[in-house]
């Protein structure tokens, strides 16, 4: 629903990554690759602010994909959980023991997360992948 939402508007799906890569990526298990298909089929870009400490998994696969950007942030910046943004909808997405994703379609509310993405994006460190 968030890369739909996004092919509406902009394109891109904002992420606001305070959780720890891993758990993502464990919580998706093998359906990635079906969700990097669909961002390319859809013409979605993500880009992602994530802390330095959490980063490691996100460093060696998102940001390796096109039309990603990774930004990175002080280890201070974490949490459990993780947001995605468009400008109709934000995700909350909390990868503990149990996986809980609440999802907010309100333009008003998403404009908000926006506006605070916005500005940690200005402050973010920019990563480039090693080849």
């Amino acid at each position: 629903e968030v890369v739909e939402s996004a092919s509406r508007f902009d394109r891109v799906v904002r992420v606001i990554g305070g959780a720890a890569a891993k758990d993502f990526y464990r919580v998706i298990g093998d359906w990635y690759p079906n969700y990097v298909e669909m961002l390319a089929r859809k013409k979605v870009s993500k880009w992602q602010i994530s802390p330095e400490n959490t980063a490691t998994e996100f460093k060696n696969k998102f940001a390796r994909e096109k039309n990603t950007i990774l930004k990175i942030m002080p280890p201070d910046f974490s949490s459990l959980t993780q947001t995605r943004i468009t400008p109709e909808l934000a995700t909350i997405e909390i990868y503990d023991e149990e996986t809980v994703i609440i999802q907010i379609w309100n333009k008003a509310i998403a404009t908000s997360y926006r506006t605070h993405f916005e500005y940690l994006w200005k402050q973010g460190k920019k990563y480039t992948t090693r080849h």
